[in-house]
């Protein structure tokens, strides 16, 4: 079981590296499997944590704040509904309504990829903010909403990133104390964190690596193919 979860890690932080999401999605089909899912979800949170830190430190000159601040706006209001309102619906129906919605952002950009490039009014982050906040409130999978939303703004690949960075490390730190009220920081935790930490740190780099090469018109057909990706994930597992 150690290589599995080893493997696992490895995959999800090489993607998180590459794209600046992802970890959570690709970890979180597994390792509820093999390990738990409250072990899991503090363990990926914290490892998210690690991993979005830092890669937000050589890209912090490209937080793109205007579009930042209503998505934070709008998450810190969305969690506690999704948390205290959405946790009672079946989680099945949930997956596959994000599914859907992500599958029906990708097709639209690829009908519309060789016309004007599609931007969304950067008032609508409060809204993906928000929706974002409810789902990771209720799923832990809150990371599609706000992607599709910044994928718009056409902000370059190191904008973007940037961008998702800081607003992970926020959606992260705000759950940090929920994790300590319910028992989950435990000893269990921290051995959990030491064991996997060196293939966290490996996928990351090898993913920063690759992100480097891309130029910004396939880092953008990336996103989009890594989203189908999640969105299939996500139906496979309601």
């Amino acid at each position: 079981m150690f290589w599995i979860i080893a493997a696992t890690t490895l995959a999800a932080s090489f993607i998180s590296g590459l794209s600046g999401f992802g970890f959570g999605l690709v970890a979180m089909a597994l390792l509820p499997l093999l390990i738990g899912i409250k072990l899991a979800n503090a363990f990926v949170s914290f490892c998210s944590l690690a991993i979005f830190t830092s890669m937000t430190i050589p890209l912090r000159r490209h937080i793109a704040w205007k579009v930042l601040l209503p998505l934070l706006a709008g998450t810190a209001l969305g969690v506690p509904v999704g948390v205290y309102g959405l946790v009672n619906l079946p989680e099945g129906l949930l997956l596959k309504i994000l599914a859907g919605f992500i599958l029906s952002y990708v097709g639209f950009s690829l009908l519309t990829q060789n016309r004007n490039h599609f931007h969304m009014d950067r008032r609508w982050g409060y809204l993906a903010g928000f929706v974002g906040g409810i789902i990771s409130g209720a799923l832990s999978a809150g990371g599609p909403p706000v992607i599709m939303y910044c994928n718009s703004l056409n902000l370059g690949k190191k904008g973007f990133k940037a961008t998702l960075q800081v607003y992970f490390v926020f959606m992260i730190l705000y759950k940090i104390p929920l994790f300590y009220i319910i028992g989950l920081l435990t000893a269990e935790l921290w051995r959990t964190l030491l064991y996997y930490s060196p293939f966290v740190a490996a996928g990351t780099a090898c993913g920063v690596l690759l992100f480097r090469r891309l130029s910004d018109l396939w880092f953008r057909r990336v996103v989009l193919i890594l989203l189908t990706v999640f969105a299939v994930i996500m139906f496979v597992k309601s």
